[in-house]
């Protein structure tokens, strides 16, 4: 078989998990290149059976030019084979590589771990706080970047439209909140505007005159977030100052605005600069400073 440009690649992951009370539950992650991965947890059932009907959805998606696929289940893979009559074009692979396949595997695996931290930690009741540097990057028009950077290690760029650059860095909060939110207990926040970490730092969050409607949101949804009982600090940081994750978070927002400028697709440089970040968090300082000084503000 020729391999076309249209010829779709994926994998797929999972892994059975028991909870504390003995209930199985199985977490199937799928990616196909140049999109988001998913991830699903599931109470019970059989593994594979899963795990085929996560290959069927996305044969339905995407395999009408064919499908060259990875899956992590051996006996899987082998069914597959057996049955790839019944799906034209459809190569199964053993081994991770190419560069296609070798992103789209890395992107799936980076979502099954980091999913699976945030429901089953491995160290029940001590896990660490979350951080999260946002950053928006306005150009000519209404085109803004918007950049998040995280101690986890991951790197996401969004493209949206703001009157202001300060209703981007808002807009940029928002969606890290909007990401990450429900998945872990604490969570900080770096923002390198003030009038952000002023605003969503002040006693009524939701009092007051909102200059932007992505200022209104912002503070509704970490009003909200606060009242489900996740701890959110939100701290100000001097950008272009030295700090790891804001100067990702900074990069990744001029990314989307200039690759949007251009007409480009952006996931390749993001995927480059997860793999940057994961290299200079082994050894990085401390990404929340211990105090408040000239360059850092701690949440009020």
């Amino acid at each position: 078989m020729n391999i076309t440009t249209e010829t779709s690649v994926a994998v797929i992951n999972h892994r059975r998990f028991r909870s504390g009370t003995s209930r199985e539950e199985v977490l199937v992650a799928s990616c196909v290149h140049g999109m988001d991965p998913t991830t699903r947890w599931h109470s019970g059932g059989n593994a594979r059976e899963l795990v085929i009907d996560e290959f069927l959805r996305l044969w339905a998606a995407h395999g009408a030019a064919g499908l060259i696929v990875y899956v992590s289940d051996l006996v899987v893979r082998d069914l597959l084979r057996e049955q790839a009559a019944a799906f034209p074009g459809l190569i199964v692979r053993d081994v991770v590589s190419g560069g296609k396949l070798t992103d789209t595997w890395n992107a799936c695996r980076d979502a099954f771990e980091e999913e699976r931290m945030a429901r089953l930690p491995e160290v029940p009741g001590k896990q660490m706080p979350l951080v999260i540097a946002t950053d928006a990057s306005r150009g000519r028009g209404r085109l803004t970047g918007l950049g998040m950077a995280t101690s986890t290690g991951m790197v996401h760029a969004a493209i949206t439209r703001t009157d202001t650059v300060l209703a981007g860095e808002f807009a940029a909060v928002s969606a890290a909140l909007d990401k990450y939110g429900s998945r872990k207990p604490v969570i900080d926040i770096l923002t390198d505007s003030q009038k952000v970490w002023a605003r969503l730092n002040s006693r009524d969050v939701l009092g007051g005159y909102m200059r932007s409607p992505e200022e209104a949101r912002c503070a509704q949804r970490l009003h909200d977030l606060r009242a489900t009982g996740v701890t959110v600090r939100i701290h100000w940081v001097r950008g272009h100052n030295g700090n790891l994750l804001n100067e990702f978070a900074d990069r990744a927002a001029v990314t989307a605005r200039r690759t949007a400028q251009w007409s480009l697709d952006h996931e390749d440089i993001v995927t480059r600069l997860r793999g940057e970040l994961r290299a200079e968090l082994a050894s990085a300082p401390a990404l929340v400073p211990g105090a408040e000084s000239r360059d850092y503000r701690a949440a009020a």
